[in-house]
């Protein structure tokens, strides 16, 4: 039987394609995460993330976020400490 489509799901890349039918793997960075300090970035986790998906035959898609309000109650902090602070209301 097949199944038309792509099939992505956003995990931590290492699901198997053969099981799960997946062509490829999500991850959402916090841009924290990845822009460490003024003119300083840290990709060894990024790069580890790829190389994992790559591993396991699948595409990789990111995504870099600023605000996780709207999953985690703005607990999360995504911006760069050294960035300007988020504005209130």
């Amino acid at each position: 039987m097949t199944r038309p489509g792509i099939y992505a799901v956003a995990e931590d890349g290492t699901m198997n394609p053969s099981r799960y039918h997946l062509v490829g793997s999500l991850r959402t960075f916090n841009w924290s995460e990845l822009h460490t300090g003024p003119n300083q970035y840290n990709w060894a986790g990024l790069d580890q993330w790829l190389n994992t998906v790559a591993q396991n035959g699948k595409a990789a898609a990111i995504g870099i976020t600023t605000y996780n309000g709207r999953c985690c109650g703005a607990s999360v902090r995504c911006h760069p400490g050294f960035a300007p602070p988020t504005p209130t209301r």
